[in-house]
């Protein structure tokens, strides 16, 4: 029996598109949200939890909290759940 379409696995280029696209999505939406210095870490080959990291510098606690907010929603739109999330 052949696998069907919705169950092949992705290649690893395709997972590492996939992911550049994800980690630069958001750090677009961090950016249009007045979010500073706005940088995406490539951590291939450096953590076994993520190929990439995004990191960027909130002017308050509430700005930091919308902004993740925002984010998490993005995140499940786009086909993500979060790995944690903290208050």
């Amino acid at each position: 029996m052949a696998k069907s379409e919705t169950t092949r696995t992705r290649s690893p280029k395709a997972a590492v598109d996939d992911a550049r696209e994800f980690a630069a999505a958001a750090a677009q939406l961090a950016a249009d949200l007045k979010i500073i210095d706005v940088q995406i870490l490539d951590l291939r080959g450096l953590s076994s939890l993520a190929d990439y990291f995004v990191v960027g510098t909130g002017r308050s606690d509430r700005q930091m909290h919308s902004v993740l907010d925002k984010l998490e929603e993005q995140a499940i739109a786009m086909g993500r759940k979060p790995f944690k999330v903290s208050d």
